[in-house]
Formats: C-alpha cells, sequence, structure tokens
C-alpha cells in the first residue's frame, strides 16, 4: 500500500513539473510556420511537397516529415486558439514523461525513480516546446513501454509498426525509434547468445525481430516514400554533426559541454551522466544487454548535441530506470 501511495505521489510530481515548465510563453520561433503549414494541410487535403514559401527557392521539393503534427496543431488553434496549444503542450511532453517514469517505479522504486524523473524533467525542460519533437517525446516512452513488456507478453510488439508508421509522418525523429528497436533486437539476441536473460527467449526474439522489420517498411508509408528515410540522415550528418553554421551558431545544435550556455539543464544532465557511469560497473552482471546498448547510444547523442537530452533522459527512465 505505502509503495502505490509512493509511486502515485511520484507520477503526481512529474505531471506537475512537466506542467510547470510548460506553462511557458509559446515563442517558439517556428510556431507560426507550423500553423500556416497545418491550415494549408487542412485546407488542401494533402501534405506539401514543394516550397512555395521561400523567394530564393520556390519549386523545390520540400519534404516535410512533421505534416501531421502540423496539421493536428492548426486543428487545435482552430478549435479552441493558444489555449488549446497550451494544452496539447502539456499533454505531449507531461505523457512522455508520466509513462517513461512508470516504467522506472516498475523497475526501480519509487524512491530511485522520482529522483531520475526529477532530474530528468530539470535536465530536459529546454526542450519543452511545441515542435514537432514534443510528439516524438511522447512515442518513445510509448515505445519504451511497449518493449519493457516484451519478455512477459510478446504479443504487445504487433502495436510496433503502426507505432512507427505513426511517428514517421510526424517527426524525422523516428529514425531513433528504428534505432531502439536495432539494439533491442541486438541486445535480446546477445543475452540469448550468453543465456543470461529470460528477455533473451528465441520466442520473443522472432517476434521483436519480425515487429522491427516490419516497423522498418512501415516507416515508407508517408507522402515521401524513399526520400523521407533521407531526412534524418541529412539533419543529423549535415546540421548537428557537420560543420556548418547551424552547428557553430544556433545553441540546441551544440554539445552540452561545450560553455555554450551552461543552465540548470547542462547541469542536472551531468548529474545523470555521471550517475549512470557510476552505476554500469555496478549493475553489469545483472543488466540486459539491450538496457546498456540504449543507454550508451543515448547518452552519446545527447553529447553530440543538447536538443538530444530528453531523448537520453526518457531512455534512462524507461530502460535504466
Amino acid at each position: 500500500m505505502r509503495g502505490r501511495i509512493a509511486g502515485g505521489f511520484v507520477l503526481a510530481l512529474v505531471l506537475v513539473l512537466c506542467a510547470s515548465f510548460c506553462l511557458t510563453q509559446l515563442a517558439e520561433v517556428d510556431l507560426h510556420w507550423h500553423l500556416l503549414t497545418g491550415s494549408r494541410i487542412v485546407e488542401e487535403g494533402r501534405a506539401p511537397r514543394a516550397d512555395t514559401y521561400t523567394f530564393t527557392s520556390a519549386g523545390r521539393p520540400w519534404v516535410d516529415l512533421s505534416w501531421l503534427f502540423q496539421a493536428v496543431v492548426a486543428l487545435a488553434h482552430r478549435a479552441g486558439g493558444w489555449l488549446a496549444l497550451d494544452a496539447l503542450k502539456i499533454v505531449l511532453v507531461a505523457g512522455a514523461f508520466l509513462i517513461a517514469s512508470a516504467i522506472a517505479l516498475a523497475r526501480a522504486g519509487p524512491g530511485l525513480a522520482g529522483a531520475l524523473a526529477l532530474a530528468s524533467i530539470v535536465a530536459s525542460q529546454e526542450r519543452f516546446t511545441l515542435r514537432p519533437e514534443a510528439f516524438s517525446f511522447l512515442l518513445l516512452s510509448v515505445l519504451l513501454w511497449i518493449l519493457a513488456r516484451r519478455a512477459d507478453r510478446d504479443r504487445v510488439l504487433v502495436l510496433v509498426p503502426p507505432l512507427m508508421i505513426l511517428w514517421a509522418n510526424v517527426h524525422a525523429l523516428y529514425a531513433v525509434g528504428l534505432g531502439v528497436l536495432v539494439l533491442t533486437l541486438a541486445g535480446d539476441y546477445l543475452d540469448h547468445l550468453l543465456r543470461r536473460r529470460a528477455g533473451g527467449r528465441a520466442p520473443v526474439l522472432r517476434a521483436l525481430g519480425a515487429a522491427t522489420g516490419a516497423a522498418a517498411a512501415g516507416t515508407l508509408l508517408t507522402p515521401y516514400g524513399w526520400r523521407g528515410w533521407d531526412l534524418p540522415r541529412r539533419l543529423l550528418f549535415e546540421r548537428i554533426a557537420g560543420e556548418n553554421l547551424y552547428a557553430r551558431s544556433i545553441a540546441e545544435f551544440q554539445a552540452p559541454f561545450s560553455g555554450f550556455g551552461t543552465t540548470a539543464a547542462i547541469i542536472a544532465f551531468a548529474m545523470l551522466a555521471i550517475a549512470l557511469l557510476a552505476a554500469i560497473p555496478l549493475a553489469w552482471r545483472h543488466a540486459r544487454a539491450a538496457d546498456l546498448l540504449l543507454l550508451a547510444a543515448g547518452l552519446m547523442l545527447a553529447l553530440l548535441a543538447r536538443r538530444n537530452i530528453p531523448l537520453f533522459t526518457l531512455i534512462l527512465l524507461g530502460a535504466g530506470g
């Protein structure tokens, strides 16, 4: 009984903190662009395929994998104005961290889960904006929840392909979801070879492999087909990891410890990273290989650019908690 009360308190705290950090002015520089594009999508009944906004590149092909997010935002604004958009932001962000925190509660108990959730929210709050990535946070947490249940109920994996189809039509970070699936499959296969964990049982491996393959194929079901696969690669290697104007001058593309503004979020991220590195040697023999691979990949992404910190914290709660 005490455990349930403590767990409920942790989830209530997560909800209040996320909502508090979300109650800021809707001042995202590209929000009105998303609203305009979403209104056109709703009116025309199709996703954009060519740039009609920029004089110097008018008519050039446009792969807009956020078209569904833009349509949702436009419909929400028509229905309830700015209050509806505030509510949508809270639902997306708080929903993501509630699901991830619930996974951590089931694995680690209310004490550790509460501490991780608090630090994770503080570390991630710079990205609590109404942008397509907010949908990615929620969908990543749902994917982690599905994978957390794979050993007990492998039939839950049938939810993976439709989830990934939805994600591919909301944001280019669906590539992170595919990466999570591939790393989980690789980790479970390694555990199966070493026979360390029940999660590596052959039936679960087959179900996970089928779900991963179907999910990868499903991400082609966007208005852009094969071109939708190239966009995540270009965003990572040309904008974030590349040497260009974006990487040099925009804060969100900077490495967290590059000195480009040390904030409370960066300090909280540093604490989480240090705690993770200290805990891995202690939990090495009992940890699932998939969790270790996911944590390593999430930490690498966060160290590459501060905009990726929420991806790391959600993985930490959902896979490492």
